[in-house]
């Protein structure tokens, strides 16, 4: 028995051994592994050149012009154009007060975009024969007497908003005069339709990740693609030639892209023409050929002719989301790490 427990213990002990063997074994293939990596590094880094004090001066010159520009980021932010949208440059003590300046402007921004109308001229033959084009809904009208009426119905504390809104339009007006007035869009067809602002009055719920409140809006007009695609470039990207006019100067908003959407007029798909008697000469149709022995050939070609000189352009509808931008009090830029975890 005593014998059978002594080689049962030696076998124990001998299986434990074998398996703190390999235990070693990998223990130690892992050690050198990591030191192989390590020595790689080392040798890698010691054939790179050593920063010169030239190196660092260019270093600390970057990270000077990095600070500056957060700097100056953060004083446009807090002071001039977060703030701009909601400047006042007049206070009014009274919602009447407010509502007799609000017409005045309002008439005169209608009578500005009314000025910038350009249709696409319809082709000289069709002018000849008393040919127009067909009138639209008036939309603008009904916008500035809505407009004028919303003005009338303000209360107090919604006076800053509505002077918001009219520096909205203000400042799309300006980018449109300036466009208009350039050679290449000067005959470019344009109309004003509206402003929807929907929720723009309401205070945007803050959120404190977002360094911007947002105020949307939208801008509706027909013109061609070229000048809608002006028109939005110049309000997200002020220059120089888009911020004053001769009526007016831009606020120089800050503005984001929501959408731009462009709509295609209902236009006439096949048209009929007649050519009168005194017009067959023109044509040279014989007058006494009846149309039935008219050569199919020779109709065919008049047909072509006539339709080259009566084709005409038609605007687009286009539909211009834009977000107005103002600072959000509640953003806090750089907080500290201890101010942060404390917060939480």
């Amino acid at each position: 028995m005593k014998d059978s427990l002594h080689f049962i213990i030696f076998g124990v002990l001998g299986f434990l051994g074998l398996v703190m063997t390999g235990v070693g074994v990998m223990v130690k293939s892992g050690a050198e592994s990591d030191l192989t990596t390590a020595a790689n590094k080392l040798q890698a880094a010691a054939k790179q050149s050593v920063p010169t004090a030239g190196d660092v001066k260019d270093i600390q010159a970057r990270q000077a012009r990095f600070v500056k520009d957060v700097e100056d980021f953060r004083t446009e932010w807090e002071s001039k154009q977060g703030k701009e949208l909601l400047r006042s440059e007049k206070t009014y003590a009274t919602p009447d007060d407010f509502n007799n300046d609000a017409s005045r402007t309002i008439s005169a921004l209608q009578m500005r975009f009314q000025a910038l109308e350009t249709e696409w001229p319809l082709p000289e033959i069709l002018v000849n024969l008393g040919r127009r084009m067909q009138a639209e809904e008036n939309e603008a009208a009904r916008f500035w007497e809505q407009t004028a009426s919303d003005m009338r119905r303000i209360q107090q504390q919604e006076i800053v908003m509505m002077q918001a809104r009219l520096r909205v339009m203000s400042e799309v007006l300006v980018a449109c005069e300036c466009l208009k007035s350039m050679p290449e869009y000067a005959s470019a067809p344009f109309s004003f339709k509206k402003f929807e602002f929907g929720s723009f009055n309401n205070e945007p719920q803050a959120d404190d990740k977002e360094p911007w409140l947002r105020h949307e809006f939208q801008f509706v007009f027909n013109a061609s693609p070229s000048l809608a695609l002006a028109i939005t470039n110049s309000l997200l990207v002020p220059s120089d030639a888009t911020l004053a006019s001769r009526s007016g100067k831009r606020d120089g908003l800050p503005l984001e892209l929501v959408s731009l959407t462009g709509f295609q007029s209902q236009r006439a798909h096949d048209t009929g023409y007649e050519i009168l008697a005194q017009e067959r000469a023109k044509w040279e149709i014989p007058p006494d050929v009846t149309d039935e022995q008219w050569d199919n050939s020779k109709r065919a070609e008049v047909a072509r002719k006539l339709e080259s000189d009566t084709v005409y352009g038609v605007s687009m509808r286009f539909e211009l989301k834009l977000s107005a931008l103002r600072s959000n009090p509640r953003w806090a830029p750089g907080i500290k790490a201890e101010a942060a975890a404390a917060a939480q």
